[in-house]
Formats: structure tokens, sequence, C-alpha cells
């Protein structure tokens, strides 16, 4: 979604909030992985764990939409709720960020 709702590199955020919201698709449990900033959803994919591999494949495309628009993008802070998978992604993608 970051790479049809941003166009312009020097457009991307700078700060971001990542968290997953626990919901069920066809009876079984998922998780929604969201990317927002500045009012807006960037990016979101879906998981059926919330491990660090399930949550990095769900967080995928908003890196990849985002190097795609700048290629030494990095946020300068990306909030989570805590939670040690999402805070390890988010390390893993981005490392200089808090």
């Amino acid at each position: 979604m970051v790479g049809t709702t941003i166009k312009q590199a020097e457009k991307l955020p700078n700060d971001l909030v990542a968290d997953e919201k626990h919901s069920r698709v066809n009876g079984e449990k998922a998780y929604v992985a969201t990317t927002v900033a500045n009012e807006c959803i960037l990016g979101v994919g879906m998981s059926d764990t919330a491990d660090e591999l399930g949550l990095e494949s769900a967080y995928a495309a908003f890196k990849s939409e985002a190097i795609d628009i700048n290629q030494d993008y990095q946020p300068k802070t990306v909030n989570t709720d805590g939670w040690l998978a999402t805070k390890k992604v988010w390390k893993t993608y981005f490392p200089v960020s808090k």
C-alpha cells in the first residue's frame, strides 16, 4: 500500500507504528499486521502465527515497497506494542530504527 499512497522518496515517513490485530479467517486464528504513519495505513499483511517468522512475512510488503521508493529508506522510529516478535522483525528490517 505504501507504493500506492506515497510516490516520492522525501514523503516517506520518519516515524512508523506497527501492530497486529488478532482476528479469525474462516474460523482460524489469524494476525493482521499493520504499518501506519501520519493517519494513513501504509501496509497490511496476514499471518497464521504471531511469531517472528510469520510476522516477518506479514510486514515484508511494506519493507519491499518502501525500498522500491527509496533504496536507502530508514525510518527514525518504529513504535510497537512491545511484542518481542514484532520488535525483532522491525530491528531486522531497519536495524538503526528505535
